[in-house]
């Protein structure tokens, strides 16, 4: 029998695809696919998501729309940084509260839309003046935050809350590189 060593069976960054639209023009589209691309491969690698095919589509938009956004599916009539639309509900572990890799992912290889992410940057510059950091860390924590949430990770109650920090806290971590 044919074993695969292990770096065959590593995802590698041809298997995660984003699309990525602006509502306003932009010039930054590159970096931005870039570091999606990134953040999302280092995610699906941390959890040992098994190798496939992942995509996720990704809006910039300004203050009013995520407002809108945040009403028309959330109910909440405020901006927010970012909103996340995973496209299953995910299980948890029962041990863990780590959301479980949906079954369906595994076995022949597959193309896994994940879901869509929409970010303000105008409202993650004004929390960035506010909190005083730095805007592209920032930036990357929004992606990475919304990434976990297609993932299956929320933060309804304090543990859930806990778990997608310290997930946030360890994929930081690993991009300082970007």
């Amino acid at each position: 029998m044919n074993k695969k060593t292990k770096a065959e069976q590593k995802l590698k960054p041809s298997d995660v695809k984003v699309s990525v639209l602006f509502e306003a023009k932009q010039r930054s589209e590159p970096s931005i696919k870039k570091l999606l691309k990134y953040c999302l491969l280092l995610a699906l690698e941390e959890l040992d998501y098994p190798i496939n095919t992942y995509s996720v589509s990704f809006f910039a938009c300004g203050l009013n729309t995520i407002r809108r956004l945040n009403l028309d599916y959330l109910n909440k009539s405020y901006s927010t940084n970012v909103l996340a639309w995973p496209q299953i509900i995910y299980k948890k572990e029962e041990i863990t509260n780590f959301p479980s890799i949906p079954s369906v992912y595994f076995g022949s290889r597959k193309s896994i839309f994940l879901g869509d992410i929409a970010l303000s940057p105008d409202y993650c510059k004004e929390e960035c003046y506010e909190l005083g950091v730095n805007f592209g860390e920032y930036f990357k924590l929004m992606i990475i935050h919304a990434i976990l949430h297609l993932l299956g990770f929320d933060h309804k109650n304090d543990r859930d809350a806990k778990i997608m920090e310290g997930m946030e806290k360890l994929l930081i971590s690993r991009t300082s590189s970007i």
